[in-house]
């Protein structure tokens, strides 16, 4: 972003610009954008053509290969096309003119013209001929058998091309010096029943004249080591026909025309069995195979070898060839070749490294530190090589042993000490030694480098946790936040709820004050209802004991008005009110009378009866006046017990802190039972 287009952007990050400004801008980013685009396009353009080149050029360096390759087989097709056949065609007419056959039998070699004579006598209908140089054609030669003879015919690779260029047969059955047919050579069902992509078929050799019924003999060689050191197969009673085998014998081999036109000529620049090595191992390149004839029976004479070891500068081309990646084992496998003089071991190692692949860059060095670890063993003297080794020992543990932060610092000091002593003149041990320290190095720097693996997954999973923490972090601080807004409201609430404790204690307080009052004045009323009780009790006592004065005298009156009534002759059966009635009657006709009469005992009668009646009257009504009095007593001090109750229970109900209720405060509970 430009100072300009930054100052036109706001603190709230809102662009002031204009819309002029802003489409002027987008139309450059646009151009921007489209002259990169234009570019990137161009430049895969260029990267592709350049591929197209690149694969061309490889296309035409395969391409100029395989011309090469053609006009050297061309080449030796013209040379060996200088060769002379002696003898009749088996069909008439040359090589090139008969109709083809399917088998052929070609004898190689100077010392085989005994053994082709032999083959052609047992070899039935199928033709034989015999390969060889000039001065190796002996006088009188049998009239069936055809003499192909040539300088050249020196070399296994020779002969087996001049084999191949001198017959046409769909299969060549080449026989060196030794081999000889059992029985006549019949192919299996003929040429239909092969597999196409066979390229060599391995007979069975026998050793000897009676080894064809005496075992199963050899079939083709095997490779242990994977070293192309062939070595022969020992045969079995149950192989088939056409079964995969390594290689074929040198000695014993049967090519078919076919791969033979298409994988070339056999490469005459090696010597002794490598061609047919070579052979079978461009073929399986080329998708072809090495196949067992075990129908087949080749004899071979008890002073023939089975096979000819390779030597080891063909064994090493070959290798560099086909196997590179093994070259620097067979090198370090092959002390001998070190031996050699210095004029030779130049042009071997030239020779060897000459055919390694160009694009094989991993087998190109293993050859080369290999070949580098076998100069300096043997060209230079053994303390000298030792020297040099304790010196790169020291070199590779001495970085390690002063860096404080190196894994098992004390094995590698120790390492070192013993790698600063005496050198020695063993350049074997030196070696071993050094690879020792290679690999205790190696295992450190693995140790290591596991060792920094897991302190950066350690630290990734410590940020990993720390933004996890940052995160809770600033969710707890959020959290924090909220609860100190429900801490600031709680400590409000708690504040009015202190004050309203505070209200609730006094009023509490208040009401246990009243509680206390209501209980003393309870208490006085009872005691006053008591003294009470008890004065009524008294009066109660003292009104019975009037009573009964008062029914003493009501029943002397009683008595008296009785007598009375008798005397006034009144009815004995009525009851004292209408008896009293009666004698108010009497005593008003009495006093009338006597007030007539003038008697003074009858006023003194009436006065009686009068104050009789009054208190009659008024002992009844002070006893209703009592009785009520304390029914009203009661009723009070059973409502102030209720409203006690009442209150207790309220304050054992909304107190905060619960205040234990007292034994006579308890006691009122159970009396009165719950509040309704």
């Amino acid at each position: 972003m430009t100072k300009k287009s930054a100052n036109d952007i706001d603190a709230d990050g809102a662009d002031r610009r204009s819309a002029a400004d802003l489409r002027r801008d987008l139309a450059r980013r646009e151009r921007q954008l489209r002259d990169l685009t234009e570019q990137a396009l161009t430049f895969l353009e260029e990267l592709a053509e350049s591929r197209r080149r690149n694969e061309d050029r490889d296309l035409l360096s395969a391409r100029i290969g395989e011309l090469e390759r053609v006009l050297a087989e061309t080449r030796l097709r013209l040379q060996h096309a200088g060769g002379v056949a002696i003898g009749a065609a088996p069909t008439g007419g040359d090589a090139a003119g008969r109709a083809a056959l399917p088998l052929e039998v070609v004898c190689w070699g100077d010392d085989a013209f005994a053994d082709a004579v032999l083959n052609h006598e047992r070899a039935g209908d199928v033709p034989v001929s015999w390969i060889g140089r000039p001065r190796a054609l002996p006088a009188g030669a049998p009239a069936g058998l055809r003499a192909i003879v040539h300088r050249d015919a020196h070399t296994l690779a020779q002969c087996c091309n001049l084999a191949l260029l001198s017959t046409s047969a769909d299969v060549v059955l080449l026989l060196g010096p030794g081999h000889r047919l059992a029985a006549p050579p019949v192919l299996p069902a003929g040429l239909a029943s092969m597999p196409p992509n066979v390229a060599l078929l391995a007979p069975r050799v026998v050793a000897g004249a009676a080894g064809a019924s005496s075992g199963p003999g050899e079939l083709g060689c095997d490779d242990p080591d994977g070293m192309l050191q062939p070595q022969p197969r020992a045969g079995a009673p149950g192989d088939a026909d056409f079964a995969a085998v390594p290689f074929a014998a040198t000695h014993a081999v049967l090519v078919r025309r076919a791969a033979f036109e298409q994988l070339g000529m056999f490469d005459e620049s090696l010597t002794g069995g490598a061609p047919l090595v070579d052979f079978a191992l461009r073929a399986r390149a080329r998708n072809f195979e090495v196949v067992g004839l075990p129908a087949l029976t080749v004899e071979r004479a008890a002073d023939s070898a089975a096979t000819t070891p390779l030597d080891d500068l063909v064994r090493m081309q070959l290798l560099a060839l086909h196997r590179p990646e093994l070259l620097g084992r067979a090198l370090a496998a092959a002390p001998h070749v070190w031996q050699l003089g210095t004029q030779e071991l130049p042009g071997f190692l030239q020779q060897v490294l000459a055919r390694l692949p160009a694009a094989d860059l991993a087998a190109q060095r293993a050859a080369l530190e290999q070949t580098a670890v076998g100069l300096a063993r043997h060209a230079l003297p053994s303390a000298r090589v030792c020297d040099l080794v304790r010196l790169q020992r020291i070199a590779l543990l001495r970085p390690l042993a002063e860096n404080e932060q190196t894994i098992h610092r004390d094995r590698i000091a120790a390492a070192l000490c013993l790698a600063e002593g005496s050198a020695g003149d063993d350049h074997d041990a030196a070696f071993a030694a050094l690879a020792r320290d290679l690999e205790f190095v190696r295992g450190c720097l693995l140790e290591s480098g596991s060792a920094l693996h897991a302190a950066y997954d350690e630290r990734t999973a410590i940020d990993v946790d720390r933004h996890a923490h940052l995160a809770r972090a600033e969710r707890a601080e959020g959290a924090r936040a909220a609860a100190a807004a429900q801490r600031d409201q709680l400590e409000e609430w708690l504040r009015t709820t202190q004050a309203d404790l505070q209200r609730l204690n006094e009023h509490q307080q208040e009401i246990e004050l009243q509680v206390l009052e209501a209980n003393r004045m309870a208490a006085a009323a009872a005691a006053a209802a008591a003294d009470d009780r008890v004065r009524l009790q008294q009066q109660i006592t003292e009104q019975q004991h009037r009573a009964e004065e008062r029914e003493h005298e009501i029943a002397s009156l009683r008595e008296h008005l009785d007598a009375t009534a008798r005397a006034a002759r009144l009815p004995e059966g009525e009851q004292l009110p209408a008896r009293i009635a009666a004698l108010d009657r009497v005593a008003a006709e009495l006093s009338s009378t006597l007030a007539t009469a003038g008697v003074a005992d009858s006023s003194a009668l009436l006065v009686l009866l009068q104050e009789l009646r009054r208190r009659v009257d008024d002992s009844g009504r002070i006893v209703a006046d009592r009785e009520k009095t304390i029914a009203d007593r009661e009723q009070a001090i059973a409502d102030r017990e209720r409203t006690i109750a009442q209150l207790l229970d309220e304050v054992r109900r909304r107190r905060l802190f619960p205040r234990p209720l007292r034994a006579h405060e308890q006691a009122l509970l159970d009396r009165l039972g719950p509040a309704p």
